[in-house]
């Protein structure tokens, strides 16, 4: 939809209302959020002398019968007067510019009369800005009067001001975005003294970057970042339930663009080059030998590779560092077991 097919409907939503004898408190329009466009209002109702809550999928309408396509539920006083205090107890807000680049937009006017307030509308990308973050309790009272089904727009609107966890994907702008705000205070000091001396591997490989931090053993850190959507998944196979000091490191190490590859193993097949395995993703990343093993990297997991089988070696080396270093690994472990 267009924003004046967008507009347009909305119109006829509002004259629907309008025609209804309808006080309007609050409303919210959501542009293209999952590919939906919701038209939300509260309203009191002069014949019957309560509150509603009208809800209707813009995109649905087929024709001015609006009837057809709205949805109601009656909202209690208490619920209204605590919208009105959300605004009223919020006078004061910095300015607001939205520099997101998302095809999505969400606008709440409140029409309150009696609070003193110089702002009556919001108007922002997709995700509440810390700035208004009181609308999220607005909105939770919305959406808490509405269908579970619609609750998923609220855990949108509200995902840049929750602290995301760990394998958890959530909004963030790796170009824009503070990595600090994201961490404690002590796991900030540890993660920049681990940056400094304890990565041993670093790569992005596609949208994910990997990275190898050496602690009381290897951790594998995993950073997936979708520059479209700016959203973020990290990972780390230590014990640590939060976002710990190993992540850190490796989102530090990618804002400076540091760079150690791994090295790079496949199973031998003489039929492909070393080129073509490294074009198509054939390979393990690998971080070394450890006894009979390479360690390498399996599913966000370091994982071992026996390198005999039935005394064959079935892996050949395609990238190594400038000092061979894995490969004089492996010719010393061959002549061991010769």
């Amino acid at each position: 939809m267009n924003y004046n097919e967008i507009i347009n409907k909305k119109k006829l939503v509002d004259n629907y209302l309008r025609k209804k004898k309808t006080i309007t408190i609050l409303d919210a329009l959501l542009i293209n959020i999952e590919g939906n466009y919701l038209y939300i209002t509260i309203n009191y109702y002069k014949k019957y002398k309560v509150y509603k809550i009208d809800w209707i999928n813009l995109s649905l309408i087929e024709n001015k019968e609006v009837d057809n396509w709205i949805n109601s539920n009656l909202i209690y006083i208490k619920s209204i007067n605590l919208i009105k205090d959300i605004i009223t107890n919020n006078g004061m807000c910095e300015e607001y510019i939205d520099e997101d680049n998302i095809d999505s937009n969400i606008i709440i006017n409140s029409y309150l009369k009696d609070y003193n307030y110089n702002i009556n509308r919001f108007e922002f990308k997709r995700y509440i800005p810390s700035c208004w973050s009181f609308l999220a309790d607005i909105m939770q009272i919305v959406f808490e009067n509405m269908p579970k089904t619609c609750y998923v727009y609220f855990q949108i609107m509200i995902e840049k001001l929750i602290k995301p966890e760990k394998n958890t994907v959530f909004a963030f702008d790796m170009k824009k975005g503070d990595i600090d705000s994201l961490f404690e205070p002590l796991i900030i000091n540890q993660g920049k003294k681990y940056f400094d001396n304890n990565i041993s591997f670093v790569e992005r490989i596609d949208n994910i970057t990997y990275a190898v931090i050496k602690d009381n053993q290897n951790y594998l850190t995993s950073i997936n970042y979708n520059d479209v959507t700016k959203e973020l998944q990290l990972g780390c196979t230590c014990e640590y339930n939060h976002f710990c000091k190993h992540m850190y490191a490796a989102l530090l190490a990618l804002k400076k663009k540091k760079k150690k590859k791994f090295y790079k193993i496949s199973y031998v097949d003489n039929s492909k080059s070393i080129i073509d395995n490294l074009k198509n993703f054939n390979y393990f990343l690998c971080i070394g030998i450890i006894q009979d093993y390479f360690i390498v990297v399996i599913d966000y997991n370091l994982e071992l590779l026996p390198i005999l089988d039935n005394n064959k070696l079935n892996f050949k080396i395609i990238e190594d560092d400038k000092d061979h270093n894995l490969e004089i690994d492996l010719q010393k472990y061959l002549e061991k077991h010769r």
